[in-house]
């Protein structure tokens, strides 16, 4: 679950840098919730590990990028970033 979120959510930001299609806002929304999926993920996969498996520090770290980036993106409130020249 987290793995495929994050690779739609690099996909999405690519192609939102390259090429912009969605507003802002919408680009935040979605990035703001595949952010939110990766977090849930990898809290899942630390509390409840697969069966015959181990668990290690591996989900706790994507969970805390996870909640790092849905921070972010909930913090930019959906605006461009400034550019200087």
């Amino acid at each position: 679950m987290a793995a495929v979120a994050t690779v739609v959510g690099l996909a999405v930001w690519a192609f939102q840098w390259w090429r912009p299609r969605m507003t802002d806002r919408a680009a935040l929304l979605v990035l703001a919730s595949l952010a939110a999926v990766i977090t849930l993920g990898g809290l899942l996969a630390g509390l409840v590990p697969a069966p015959l498996t181990k668990s290690t520090w591996v989900p706790w770290v994507v969970a805390a990028i996870g909640a790092v980036a849905t921070l972010a993106a909930v913090r930019s409130r959906g605006t461009s970033p400034r550019r200087h020249v």
